[in-house]
């Protein structure tokens, strides 16, 4: 019989520490992308979408956030993938009320500056929302928006401010919800003892450990744990592996991401680790996969969205069979890529339940607030009351799937969405 979960450490975690190190964690998530990617109006995809016509009726702007060209990161494959959900929602499913959905793009690369400039940029289009990938500027952008009466609705949370500002709403709970999930599955599910855990080597990434690993495991009489740091742009990791794997753990946490995680598959193979790997979502980009081949077999990921290639979930093959029509060129299949498409899906629906004459930057506000349970498409059902995840309010859902890799097919092994919202 597992241990019921301890509360020892409830008293002395306050919500700045915890903030911090998500914010730790998902600047250690960003991975670097050598794709090029350009801003732009966002007023249509791939060529099929030049040659159809667009709904007549006045059109509902949408600013799009984007990081790109950014010597930190870059992920065009989120603004690809929304502008086909938009692509889809006007030129198959008519709009909303006949009225076309138009999104207001803004690139950055990533300094407060450029975020600052991009948020002026998309108010002048009077956009009813902000959406986006991932914004490294959001402590400047939110309260821009916020004086004009914008939300932030659904994006890839970077800093503290999209997970605490009033007018934030994530429809998914980033490696908040990722980590708490994967701890609760490593104690129920592979009844672990023992972990060693794998962090980059930097103030940010033993913070991360700390808090959202060792921390967590032992809320759940996980107590036994080792901390390895190692360079996040490593080519080898061979050594750091192999002290990990010292004293026999049941698991290794990987909280390391980008290229790093398909090298540090390739290292566990090489050194035959017996003990179970754990990787974030963000190590399930479809590069990192190629790259790792064989070696990612048997990992295990946690991950807010359903697999990009389960078509047999109705969102995915909507997904997938959108960016085959309207994508423009070939979109890297990655969360992010899934978050870009679904997050505007999640807008429209919003839109069709207030009406195309209703919708006012207020109107949605206030829609995003009453939402219980409310579809969230290609991820667990979303309710925005602020009450989700205490100490981050914006979180409109904390649950994350667990799936592992076996001869090239992804399956579900946690026994569906799991949330460790409890622990946090």
């Amino acid at each position: 019989m597992r241990k019921p979960y301890s509360r020892s450490l409830s008293g002395r975690r306050t919500a700045t520490r915890l903030l911090a190190a998500i914010a730790a964690l998902a600047l250690l998530a960003v991975s670097c992308s050598d794709d090029d990617g350009g801003g732009g109006d966002g007023s249509g995809g791939g060529d099929d979408a030049q040659d159809r016509e667009l709904p007549s009726g006045e059109p509902i702007v949408v600013g799009f956030m984007s990081l790109e060209d950014s010597a930190i990161a870059s992920f065009p494959e989120s603004r690809e993938s929304a502008q086909a959900a938009v692509d889809y929602i006007n030129y198959e499913l008519g709009g909303v009320d006949g009225r076309p959905i138009q999104l207001e793009v803004c690139v950055s690369s990533g300094s407060p500056e450029e975020s600052e400039a991009c948020a002026n940029q998309i108010l002048e289009a009077d956009p009813v929302a902000v959406t986006g990938g991932a914004d490294l500027g959001t402590d400047v952008s939110l309260p821009i928006y916020a004086a004009a009466g914008v939300s932030l609705a659904g994006t890839a949370p970077v800093g503290l401010a999209e997970y605490t500002a009033d007018n934030s709403y994530l429809f998914v709970g980033g490696t908040l919800a990722e980590f708490g999930a994967q701890v609760m599955f490593i104690d129920e599910t592979l009844e672990a003892q023992k972990v060693a855990i794998l962090h980059a080597d930097i103030p940010q990434g033993a913070l991360a450990a700390t808090t959202f690993g060792e921390d967590l495991l032992e809320e759940v009489g996980i107590t036994d744990v080792t901390l390895v740091p190692e360079d996040q742009n490593a080519t080898d990791f061979t050594a750091s592996l192999s002290v990990a794997a010292e004293g026999d753990p049941d698991v290794i946490m990987v909280m390391l991401a980008g290229q790093a995680c398909a090298g540090i598959m390739q290292a566990a193979q090489s050194l035959g680790i017996e003990a179970a790997m754990t990787y974030s979502g963000g190590c399930t980009d479809q590069s990192i996969l190629e790259t790792a081949s064989t070696a990612a077999d048997g990992s295990y990921f946690s991950t807010e969205m359903i697999w990009y290639d389960d078509t047999s979930d109705a969102d995915v093959k909507t997904f997938r069979e959108a960016l085959d029509e309207y994508g423009d060129g070939d979109i890297t299949m990655s969360m992010l890529a899934q978050m870009g498409f679904s997050n505007v899906m999640n807008l429209y629906n919003l839109f069709v339940e207030m009406g195309g004459e209703n919708i006012t930057p207020e109107a949605l506000t206030e829609a995003l607030n009453a939402t219980e349970d409310q579809p969230n498409f290609m991820a667990h059902p979303y309710t925005c009351n602020r009450e989700q995840v205490s100490f981050a309010p914006a979180v409109c859902d904390a649950h994350a799937l667990i799936l592992q890799l076996e001869d090239g097919e992804m399956s579900d092994v946690g026994g569906g969405w799991i949330s460790g919202a409890e622990l946090l």
